[in-house]
């Protein structure tokens, strides 16, 4: 048998919690957390890459959305930087999505059971 080797745990990828399938169970969420875990970013970045993809979202609607995800345990702060005066928030994801069409699929069968 070969063996499979990832830094990835299983636990990262399917999940059956309720919770965590709600959180990105909004497209725009999933869309985030993809974001996120290519890399670490800012609200203000987040907001400024889905104006890039053509998703026009006020900030402050991104910042509920990754507060969400963060709720979820799926976005996590990574790291704090003080500027102008301020103190910004690096957020990163803890979990990966595989796919939006496996998400969706895995979630009709989630409720289905």
């Amino acid at each position: 048998m070969a063996e499979f080797g990832t830094d990835v745990e299983l636990r990262d990828i399917a999940v059956r919690d309720t919770n965590v399938s709600a959180a990105v169970d909004e497209p725009f969420r999933a869309m985030i957390l993809d974001m996120l875990a290519e890399r670490e970013m800012t609200v203000a970045e987040v907001h400024d890459e889905l104006a890039d993809r053509g998703f026009e979202r006020t900030e402050n609607t991104v910042r509920h959305h990754i507060n969400e995800l963060r709720d979820a345990g799926l976005v996590e702060v990574a790291r704090l930087e003080e500027r102008r005066g301020g103190t910004t928030k690096f957020y990163r994801a803890t979990t990966i999505v595989l796919s939006y069409a496996l998400r969706l699929a895995l979630g009709r069968l989630t409720r289905c059971h």
